[in-house]
Formats: structure tokens, sequence, C-alpha cells
């Protein structure tokens, strides 16, 4: 689990990730229902502030993702 790994010991790091950048951390980068991607950003999302979770929506509303995911 690359992300949570990453998370715990460096927080302030991934706290600057896009969420592009977030997604392609987790797992394998393959956001799938049931995949581990799925699952470890799960994760991460239930132990980030709700600002971070925010400006993630933000971003994921304003933009056109590359991978259409």
């Amino acid at each position: 689990m690359p992300l949570l790994s990453l998370w715990k010991s460096n927080a302030e790091a991934v706290a600057e990730f896009t969420v592009e950048q977030v997604v392609a951390t987790a797992g394998d980068g393959s956001l799938k229902d049931g995949s581990l991607c799925s699952q470890e950003l799960q994760s991460y999302i239930e132990q980030i502030p709700s600002e971070k979770l925010a400006a993630y929506v933000n971003q994921c509303l304003s933009s056109k993702l590359d991978k259409g995911a």
C-alpha cells in the first residue's frame, strides 16, 4: 500500500498531491470497483482532513481528468 505508507511517513508531501497523483499512487493506479487502488484510496480518504477532501472534490469538478477516471 504505497499511498498509505507514504501518507503515514510524510503526510505533508502527500497533502500537496493533486487528486490524479493520489490515485496514481494508490495500489496500481487503476481506479476500478473492488481494486486495490480503490481500497487504498478509500482508506486514505477516511484519514485525511475534510478540507483536503473538499479540495479534491473541487479539482474533480473543475477540471477534466486525463484518464477519464
